[in-house]
């Protein structure tokens, strides 16, 4: 036969008395909840397939102190990258990886993360996917493209009268 080696000892039964006299210390209230307030969201909403995003009026993304980044005001699929030193390069609106919005998240590399030879770099953070716009916007393996041109050349530019093929 089992027999256990720990016994217990039966909890005593208070009166009620002894239970009131522990809980009158006074218990900390909680504030109340803040009142639920909704936020928009901080991209456009497209509800139904087919349908263009209407996107709120908003300034140009600027990546660094006067590097520019804005929606070309001809081709809503284009945008326009002004970096610092006065050089303006055309590029598709739309990451080559994930569809991104360049225009809204797109980056700028700063001055010396790249190698002279590679030149500007536009960065995509969602997926961190970096295209260099003296190279046609080919990523560093030369798997994908954003098109990209210097504005001079631009009309000239093969890549630049491409339609997106997605």
């Amino acid at each position: 036969m089992f027999v256990p080696t720990i016994k217990s000892n039966p909890v005593p039964i208070s009166s009620n008395n002894d239970l009131q006299k522990r809980n009158t210390t006074p218990q900390k209230t909680m504030a109340p909840p803040a009142p639920y307030v909704p936020r928009q969201a901080p991209y456009p909403v497209v509800s139904r397939p087919g349908t263009k995003p209407v996107e709120p009026v908003t300034e140009p993304k600027k990546s660094s102190g006067k590097d520019l980044i804005e929606v070309d005001p001809d081709n809503d699929r284009r945008i326009i990258v002004t970096l610092a030193d006065g050089r303006k390069y055309a590029a598709d609106r739309y990451c080559a990886h994930g569809r991104a919005d360049l225009s809204r998240h797109g980056q700028i590399a700063k001055e010396g993360d790249y190698p002279p030879e590679v030149g500007p770099v536009l960065l995509c953070p969602i997926h961190y996917w970096e295209f260099a716009l003296d190279k046609g916007g080919l990523t560093g393996a030369g798997r994908g493209t954003i098109n990209a041109c210097p504005i001079e050349v631009a009309s000239e530019c093969k890549s630049a009268q491409k339609e997106l093929q997605w």
